[in-house]
């Protein structure tokens, strides 16, 4: 393994209290939805990741994400892209629909189970399960990654934009 280019888009907001900081760190999330499946998270970045400390997750993508100038559907809002040039022992790839699973199980239970014997949730890192699960012949599998801090040197491009509304 190698540095590799990641993608990831904010706010222009966060990005300016990055600069400031010298760093990328993201905050929990408070939304009482995501709370238990971002904490699962986490726990497996600690499992996984050797250098990561607990830190909320950033997301990634290896990809200039799909209809990223929809971001947020609100033709107000101002964001960045930020190419990062990061080791991938530092980013943990999961499957996004697999994630979705996952997601979607904290928010509609009142005891998700990480071990369900239909979906154990680690399958979202086993990536050739998840393809062979979830993907018709001929759609493409489709990987989020989650990091922790990212030193501001790891930022090598920036593109701002605006908002636009979804059609």
């Amino acid at each position: 393994m190698g540095k590799k280019i990641f993608y990831t888009v904010q706010s222009r907001y966060v990005w300016r209290f990055w600069q400031r900081q010298g760093y990328l760190q993201a905050r929990d999330t408070d939304d009482k939805d995501f709370k238990g499946s971002y904490a699962w998270m986490k726990e497996q970045m600690k499992l996984r990741l050797p250098s990561y400390k607990g830190e909320a997750l950033i997301w990634l993508w290896d990809e200039v994400p799909e209809g990223y100038k929809t971001w947020g559907n609100d033709t107000r809002k101002k964001y960045v892209l930020l190419t990062l040039e990061l080791d991938e022992v530092n980013v943990l790839a999961s499957d996004y629909m697999g994630w979705h699973f996952v997601l979607n199980d904290y928010m509609n239970s009142d005891n998700p189970s990480p071990s369900d014997e239909d979906f154990p949730y680690e399958k979202v890192f086993d990536l050739p399960y998840m393809h062979g699960q979830i993907y018709d012949k001929g759609n493409k599998q489709v990987l989020q990654y989650t990091t922790g801090r990212v030193e501001i040197d790891a930022v090598k491009k920036v593109k701002y934009f605006t908002g636009r509304k979804r059609d």
